[in-house]
């Protein structure tokens, strides 16, 4: 999607603010303090951004069109940037504060620190001004040094966040189901630095976002169970008109799956795609769902997929 208007690169709101920021930050005396950008929050560039991601945050996927505002966040911070040593630099990538490029739409718990409470232990969240690099390297002060950068953030406008990053439904050491997100794991055993990063700093298992999660993919459960019911239904029928009614309710209602939980503009699709993909397998090899409810259905196996 092209830029909108208001951050073209001639003759635009964005390109006089980001000619004053080149004034302001390469005079002499060198500035000490952020300077003040506003083009970025323009309502041109909110609504474009909702189009793009459908009113959903970029990281972690959760609707806020109904009642949340969207944060444009910066994924280089603009104004200042945690160093490898947790100081904080001055002053950030203040060139990319209205580049298209390097915007996002953020809930506001990703993009803010806050903290959160979890098993009676506090946890704060939120990417702020932390932008990390691979090796503790130092963060670029031009703009041609930021194609050298090797960030473990991952962009998901820019790249597949699935190569980084794993979404597992599985049983709690307490016994719970649960929703979560783990680094992929390479071939030598070691988590992707990259997914790690990204889940600890953009606070992808946060509670309340685990739980609304979990609580996506209970209804998907719910709609799947449907499905192997109708086909269940479908292999008992001796009527050929009425099993044929069966099944073919039953590719309805997959695709309805497909549109309510798997299609990308669905909150959580990617971790409704994981656990579909991971029934699917089990089900074409044994007729068994992954969670449960799959044995008394077994003859339906392979008769739809």
């Amino acid at each position: 999607m092209n830029a909108p208007d208001v951050l073209a690169d001639v003759g635009s709101p964005a390109a006089g603010e980001r000619q004053a920021a080149d004034e302001y930050y390469n005079a002499l005396p060198l500035p000490t303090a952020s300077m003040t950008f506003n083009v970025y929050g323009d309502d041109e560039v909110k609504h474009r951004l909702n189009e793009l991601f459908n009113y959903k945050c970029a990281y972690c996927e959760t609707d806020f069109g109904p009642g949340m505002p969207v944060d444009v966040e910066h994924f280089r911070p603009k104004g200042r940037v945690v160093g490898p040593a947790g100081n904080l630099l001055f002053p950030g990538y203040w060139w990319l504060a209205s580049t298209w490029a390097n915007l996002l739409p953020s809930c506001i718990d990703c993009n803010r620190g806050r903290w959160h409470q979890l098993d009676g232990s506090r946890y704060k969240y939120g990417k702020e001004s932390l932008f990390p690099l691979k090796g503790g390297a130092m963060p670029a002060t031009t703009p041609a040094a930021v194609a050298t950068e090797e960030p473990l953030l991952i962009d998901p406008a820019a790249e597949d966040p699935s190569a980084h990053l794993n979404h597992v439904y599985k049983q709690s050491p307490a016994g719970r189901s649960e929703s979560v997100v783990e680094p992929t794991i390479g071939a030598h055993g070691t988590e992707d630095p990259r997914g790690r990063a990204s889940i600890e700093i953009y606070g992808l298992n946060r509670p309340r976002l685990a739980y609304s999660r979990k609580r996506t993919i209970e209804r998907m459960k719910s709609a799947i169970d449907n499905v192997e019911l109708l086909y269940s239904l479908a292999d008992d029928e001796g009527h050929q008109a009425k099993k044929d009614r069966l099944k073919e309710n039953g590719r309805q209602a997959l695709n309805q799956i497909v549109r309510d939980y798997l299609h990308w503009m669905n909150p959580y699709a990617a971790s409704c795609r994981a656990y579909f993909r991971k029934w699917l397998e089990d089900f074409r090899s044994n007729g068994s769902a992954p969670y449960g409810r799959g044995d008394s259905r077994r003859r339906a196996r392979g008769r739809w997929v």
